[in-house]
């Protein structure tokens, strides 16, 4: 008779199953599905038996057999425009953080803002996750639709007809800090942009030149060909020769970049021009001066996304307030300093 043994010499032993832990524990094996699933359905004492006899027997679920009996992979796909952004590694973890409760996990794909290869993701996401969240798609609507297939998507920065999504208030992003500037004094404005595919950019720029009207200003708009450290000091040169005396752009990457720029250029931060980054990244604050910024509140995102996976109602937007960050990078003009001191008693 043949036999499998371990490394060791001895037999190995059959794995530990849901029944082992219920006869271990006493309840029935619905009821440990549940502790481990749903543990805020159990009762504390019934919740404590199952979980210590769960570290007895080194219980391990079979999520293979999981997924034949429900359907179910326990994961979500995520597929993010760019891993190096800091922007979408501190989302994930937020997004991890909000999905734990329930055991979910994620799979992580990036696209590289590539529309070929978002959809290769998307569909392939189809047949090994519950969910896709797609961050900053930039995918043909119709094509997306058919690479997701019947698979429920989330998108967030991006909207489509009938797909839910979760957006930060593009408007209110460039609200704060247009109306921190012109309280500076700001009358003269650059604005480094995102590239023109991006949903978040279009929509920025779209609430930047109808305030810049409202407030009757100079705005000057430098085409940025990327969303990154070096695309921002690429557009220096561009901002510099504007002769604003603040700056604008499209996220916290392009500001940092700009600042390498400037110093460059032997210019001052923000005595000869202010700057303004957007996100609220880390590395936002890690810089010299901290940069000021609209910040995206991660964990509000991550737990507006998670409520949409779950919600069975119509497609539905969810907008999410950003967040002022003032930091050191931004100073009123000279001529608004001189009317402070003006008007002070």
């Amino acid at each position: 008779m043949f036999g499998f043994r371990s490394s060791d010499g001895g037999p190995i032993s059959a794995p530990v199953t849901l029944l082992d832990v219920a006869r271990e524990a006493g309840v029935h094996t619905a009821t440990v599905s549940r502790a481990l699933s749903r543990p805020e359905l159990v009762n504390e004492h019934t919740l404590t038996r199952v979980l210590a006899a769960v570290e007895a027997l080194d219980y391990h679920p079979n999520l293979a057999a999981r997924r034949l009996r429900t359907g179910r992979t326990g994961t979500i796909g995520v597929v993010v425009p760019d891993i190096a952004n800091p922007f979408f590694g501190a989302f994930i973890r937020e997004l991890q953080d909000a999905l734990r409760p329930s055991g979910q996990s994620v799979v992580l794909a990036d696209s590289r803002h590539d529309p070929t290869t978002e959809l290769d993701e998307v569909a392939w996401l189809r047949g090994q996750a519950d969910a896709v969240i797609l961050c900053g798609s930039v995918a043909p609507a119709a094509q997306l639709r058919v690479a997701a297939g019947a698979q429920p998507v989330v998108l967030v920065n991006r909207q489509i007809r009938g797909t839910r999504s979760v957006v930060v208030d593009q408007r209110a992003v460039a609200e704060l800090s247009i109306e921190h500037l012109v309280g500076l004094g700001h009358r003269s404005i650059a604005f480094v942009a995102g590239p023109g595919h991006f949903w978040s950019s279009v929509q920025r720029r779209a609430g930047i030149e109808a305030l810049s009207v409202l407030h009757q200003l100079d705005l000057h708009v430098v085409e940025a060909n990327d969303a990154t450290y070096e695309a921002g000091v690429d557009a220096t040169h561009a901002v510099l020769a504007s002769r604003a005396t603040a700056v604008l752009t499209f996220n916290d990457l392009l500001a940092v970049g700009l600042l390498h720029g400037i110093r460059v250029a032997e210019r001052r931060v923000p005595d000869d021009v202010s700057v303004v980054g957007c996100d609220g990244i880390d590395l936002a604050r890690m810089v010299d001066p901290p940069l000021t910024t609209v910040a995206a509140p991660l964990p509000a995102l991550a737990a507006a996304v998670v409520a949409t996976l779950t919600d069975a109602g119509a497609p539905v937007t969810r907008r999410i307030a950003p967040n002022f960050v003032e930091g050191g990078t931004t100073k009123a003009t000279s001529r608004q300093r001189r009317r402070s001191t003006r008007t002070t008693p």
